[in-house]
C-alpha cells in the first residue's frame, strides 16, 4: 500500500520534482564553479528557488490527502494512517534529500576531499538536520491547513508575529551570552519540535484539527518565552558553572615603568568608557579560552563598589593571544571616583575551554598539501574564488574542528626579505579558527567549509612608523604548526586584577586597535 501511494504521488508531482532536481544540479555546478559569470547573477536566486521548490513539494504532498475537513474522498480508501504518514516521509526523502545528497557528494569530490565512511555518515546527519528544519515544520503546518493559500496565510501570520516581537523593548532586559541563548534555544526547540510532532501524528491518526492547532499556538508562543528565559540568572549559572582558572592567569598589563594604567574615552554622545589592558599567561600551553562574556567588579576605600554587570564579548586567551583590551561603559562620576578610592578590579569571564592536541608541523612547499584530520590546501587555485592574501585556498569536509591554532615563526618565513626586515627572529604569528562542537556537522547545504588562515600581526607586536603594527603573511614554503582541539564545556572563572592604576589620555592619532 505504501508503494502504491508513493507511485501515485510521484506521478502527480513529477513536474515540480523534476524542476527541483534541475535547480539542485544547477546550484551544485555553480557552487563548484564560483568564478563563472553566471554565478554572479544567480548566487542569491538559486538557494531561494531550491528551498522554495522544497517547501512547495512538501505542502503539495501533505495536501494530496488533505487532513482538514470532512469532504475528502481519500478517507474512503483502504489507507491506514501510519501507512500514509510513512509514504509522505518516504516521498520527501526520495524526491528532496536524495538529489541534494548526490549534489553534496559532487561538491566534495570537486573540492578533492576524500569521501570516507565518516564523511558519508556526516552527510546523512546533515540530511536529517535539513529535513528537521525544512521538511518537518512545513509538513506540520500543512497538516493543519486545507489549501496552499491557507498555508501561505499562516506563514504570513508567523512573519507578522515575528515583526511584532521585534518591536517589543527587549533592549531594556539584561543582555544574554551565547551559552544562555543556546540553553534556552535547545529547550525551545524541544518544545516546538514536540508540538509539531504532535500536530503531524494527531492529524494523521485522528484528524482532529483544533487540538493540533492548539499545539501550533504553543509552539509559536514558546519563542518569546525562551527569549525571556534566556535572561534568568539561574540559566546563566547552569550554562556557565563556576570553576577555578583553567590553566590561564589573567592580569593587567604593566606599563614600561612598572605602573598600571587604563585609558578613558569620552565620546560626543553617550557615557564614557574605559579600556583596561590585560595579558594572559598560560599555565598550560594546551589550554585556550574563547571568551563570550565579561563582568567587571570594582571595590575601593570606604566600601566603594561598582559592578558593570555581564557584557557580551568575543575574544580568545591562550598561548599566542597577545595583549587584549577590555572596554566597559562607565558613568563619568564612577571613573572620577576610581582613583580617589584606590580601586581594585576583579573580572569574571564566561568562556568555552578548549583542550589542544599535540602540534603537527605542516610543509607548505608543495602546491597541494594536507592538514591532517582537518582538510587540505592548494596554492594559486581551488574550488572557488576565496583566497587569503597569499593566494592560498584551504577547505575541509562538513565542519571545522572545535578549535584550530596555527603558528609560524618569522625566522622560518620564506617571504621576500623586505617584508620581514627588522623583525626579531623570535617573533611569531597565530591564526585561530573556532568551529562548533555542539553539532556533528554544520547546518549548511554546502558540505565544503573554507579555512581562512589569517595570521594577523607578528607577536609580540612590532610597531611601524605609522602608528600600526607589522602584519604577518604566509608565503609558499613557510612551515607552520597546527594544533586542533575540542571544547571541554562552558564555564566561568574569577580573576583578581588588583589595582587599576592611573588614567592616561588616548592617542588622538589612532585608537591602537583592540582584540575584543
Amino acid at each position: 500500500m505504501i508503494l502504491h501511494i508513493l507511485l501515485k504521488d510521484l506521478r502527480r508531482q513529477w513536474r515540480e520534482i523534476a524542476l527541483y532536481i534541475l535547480v539542485c544540479a544547477e546550484w551544485a555546478w555553480q557552487q563548484a564553479h564560483t568564478g563563472s559569470w553566471i554565478w554572479q547573477h544567480q548566487r542569491e536566486m538559486l538557494p531561494f528557488m531550491l528551498f522554495g521548490l522544497w517547501v512547495f513539494i512538501v505542502v503539495r504532498a501533505v495536501h494530496g490527502e488533505c487532513l482538514v475537513g470532512d469532504r475528502e474522498f481519500w478517507a474512503t480508501r483502504p489507507y491506514r494512517w501510519w501507512q500514509l504518514l510513512i509514504e509522505k516521509a518516504l516521498l520527501c526523502f526520495l524526491a528532496l534529500n536524495v538529489p541534494l545528497f548526490i549534489a553534496q557528494i559532487y561538491l566534495l569530490h570537486h573540492a578533492r576531499l576524500p569521501i570516507t565512511a565518516t564523511v558519508l555518515f556526516g552527510l546523512l546527519i546533515l540530511q536529517l538536520m535539513i529535513a528537521g528544519v525544512a521538511t518537518f515544520p512545513t509538513a506540520a503546518i500543512a497538516a493543519v491547513t486545507q489549501t496552499l493559500v491557507q498555508w501561505i496565510l499562516t506563514i504570513a501570520g508567523i512573519i507578522l508575529f515575528a515583526i511584532v516581537l521585534t518591536w517589543l523593548p527587549w533592549d531594556s532586559l539584561a543582555p544574554t551570552l551565547t551559552g544562555e541563548e543556546n540553553a534556552a534555544g535547545s529547550l525551545g526547540m524541544a518544545i516546538v519540535g514536540g508540538a509539531m510532532l504532535f500536530m503531524l501524528v494527531w492529524q494523521y491518526a485522528r484528524r482532529g484539527v483544533w487540538p493540533a492547532r492548539a499545539a501550533f499556538a504553543v509552539a509559536i508562543l514558546a519563542v518569546p518565552a525562551m527569549i525571556l528565559l534566556a535572561r534568568v540568572p539561574m540559566l546563566r549559572a547552569a550554562a556557565y558553572p563556576q570553576v577555578t582558572s583553567r590553566g590561564i592567569h589573567v592580569s593587567i598589563r604593566p606599563d614600561p615603568d612598572g605602573t598600571r594604567s587604563f585609558t578613558r574615552r569620552d565620546p560626543a554622545v553617550g557615557e564614557p568608557s574605559i579600556r583596561i589592558p590585560i595579558i594572559a599567561v598560560p599555565e598550560d600551553p594546551h589550554t585556550v579560552m574563547s571568551v563570550e562574556g565579561v563582568r567587571l567588579a570594582m571595590h575601593g576605600d570606604a566600601g566603594w563598589t561598582w559592578d558593570s554587570g555581564w557584557t557580551s564579548k568575543s575574544f580568545w586567551l591562550g598561548a599566542g593571544s597577545g595583549e587584549s583590551s577590555l572596554e566597559f561603559n562607565m558613568p563619568a562620576a564612577v571613573i572620577d571616583q576610581m582613583q580617589q578610592s584606590h580601586a581594585q578590579a576583579t573580572i569574571e569571564l564566561a568562556y568555552v575551554a578548549y583542550r589542544l592536541t599535540r602540534e603537527q608541523k605542516i610543509d607548505t612547499s608543495h602546491r597541494y598539501f594536507v592538514i591532517p584530520d582537518v582538510g587540505q590546501c592548494i596554492w594559486g587555485e581551488g574550488r572557488g574564488i576565496i583566497f587569503n592574501s597569499s593566494g592560498l585556498n584551504c577547505v575541509a569536509p562538513l565542519r571545522l574542528p572545535g578549535i584550530l591554532v596555527a603558528r609560524m615563526q618569522v625566522g622560518e618565513s620564506t617571504c621576500s626579505s623586505g617584508k620581514n626586515a627588522g623583525i626579531p627572529g623570535d617573533r611569531f604569528a597565530a591564526a585561530v579558527l573556532f568551529g562548533n562542537d555542539d553539532t556533528p556537522v554544520y547546518f549548511d547545504i554546502d558540505p565544503v567549509r573554507n579555512l581562512q588562515l589569517n595570521f594577523g600581526y607578528w607577536l609580540p607586536l612590532v610597531p611601524t612608523e605609522k602608528n600600526g603594527y607589522r602584519q604577518a603573511e604566509l608565503c609558499r614554503g613557510t612551515p607552520f604548526t597546527v594544533q586542533t582541539g575540542h571544547a571541554e564545556g562552558r564555564m566561568q572563572s574569577r580573576f583578581e586584577l588588583g589595582a587599576v592604576g592611573k588614567q592616561v589620555t588616548p592617542d588622538t592619532g589612532g585608537d591602537g586597535g583592540s582584540d575584543d
